[in-house]
């Protein structure tokens, strides 16, 4: 097959985990004798191998291009940009001469919003298989999190709703979805989206060298976060609870970036060890568990599936893709943070419990098995279960 993977960030880009995603696949299945290519944001017209495949650029129409990060900008300015990126991010005449020269037998689109709605009517006019995979819940909430003000949405609010309605008019030319988790496709679908397209559900996998991790084996029982530093995240939770806890026995070590006041807080504290952004082996092998405190719904974080991949012990909030993947597997906990308390109550008892290596198994399917079988039924024109 020839296959143009469609992402707005690709190496070397700074990306998140949806990034890394769609490079393990692209890589994977370029691996396997396909041709593939990807197309990204960048300089127009240019293009640049990456291993096995070819890594091609379109112009984003306006400043600054999306990132893994919040948007610098004032809440008007910011307003603005989603308006004009509601509308396309990219010369639609541009995006249809490179598509015309790859001449791809089937796309494939991962974060990708800001080539839409052209993708979307490049792909119609071509009659060209669409596949379109979920990491979030962007097209229907361009904040990509469907949280507000300390709150889950229930559904897209009316300002979503506008902003997204481009890429809704022009979304009948996806012919399948991968969703990463069985929550995110149920989100969407309760929103009626791509209803004559066929479905998946795809969990991640990490897939990342662990030939430099070293598990923890001595010192004080550590607890550790690995993320955004957001309220979104849940780190404020984790940081009242380990407050409960017994300094003596327990040690906190937090890893990543993001909000200011939070970076500020952990700078400060004598109890907490802020790594900042490093490598994630580095970061687990300083930890006996691993604390996802998220208050939004999660699609399906890959940070999980790494530290499951480690054999780390997990607590996890009971949101989103979380539960898909944890429910049932002890020693790993779920709780509810909506209820005072249960986050420094399930620290407690893995606190008593004692350092323990859990499970390394992850989500059994192989993705890139899984997506090369999807595309492979989508040029053959079958229905894949």
């Amino acid at each position: 097959m020839r296959v143009l993977f469609v992402s707005q960030s690709f190496a070397p880009d700074p990306g998140s985990g949806a990034e890394r995603v769609c490079a393990d696949i692209a890589h994977g299945l370029a691996l396997r004798g396909h041709a593939v290519d990807v197309l990204s944001l960048g300089d127009t017209g240019t293009a640049q191998r990456d291993g096995n495949l070819t890594v091609h650029r379109l112009a984003f129409a306006q400043s600054p291009r999306p990132g893994p990060g919040p948007l610098p900008l004032t809440r008007r300015r910011k307003l603005l940009w989603h308006v004009r990126n509601a509308h396309g991010g990219v010369s639609a005449e541009a995006l249809d001469r490179l598509v015309a020269g790859l001449r791809p037998d089937v796309v494939c689109a991962h974060n990708a919003s800001a080539f839409l709605p052209q993708l979307f009517r490049v792909c119609a006019t071509r009659s060209l298989p669409l596949a379109l995979h979920l990491h979030d819940y962007g097209l229907i909430c361009p904040r990509t999190t469907m949280y507000r003000k300390g709150l889950n949405c229930a559904s897209p609010c009316a300002g979503c709703r506008l902003l997204t309605a481009p890429w809704r008019r022009a979304a009948g030319a996806v012919g399948h979805v991968i969703a990463v988790s069985d929550f995110v496709a149920r989100r969407y679908r309760e929103q009626g989206l791509f209803p004559h397209a066929s479905w998946s559900v795809v969990h991640n996998q990490d897939r990342g060298p662990l030939a430099d991790f070293t598990p923890k084996t001595s010192g004080p029982f550590a607890f550790g976060f690995v993320g955004a530093l957001t309220e979104v995240k849940g780190l404020p939770d984790l940081l009242a609870a380990f407050e409960r806890l017994p300094k003596a026995r327990a040690n906190l070590v937090v890893a990543g970036r993001g909000e200011p006041a939070l970076e500020a807080r952990l700078a400060l504290s004598d109890d907490v060890t802020w790594l900042g952004r490093v490598p994630p082996n580095r970061a687990y092998g300083r930890m006996d568990c691993l604390v996802l405190p998220s208050r939004w719904h999660e699609p399906q974080a890959l940070v999980l599936t790494e530290g499951l991949r480690r054999g780390l012990r997990i607590i996890a909030s009971d949101r989103g893709g979380n539960t898909e993947i944890l429910r049932g597997r002890p020693p790993h906990l779920l709780y509810d943070p909506d209820v005072p308390g249960a986050l420094a109550r399930a620290m407690t008892a893995a606190l008593a419990d004692g350092p323990m290596r859990a499970d390394p198994r992850g989500p059994a399917a192989d993705p890139i098995d899984r997506v090369e079988a999807i595309l492979a039924s989508m040029l053959a024109g079958v229905p894949h279960a």
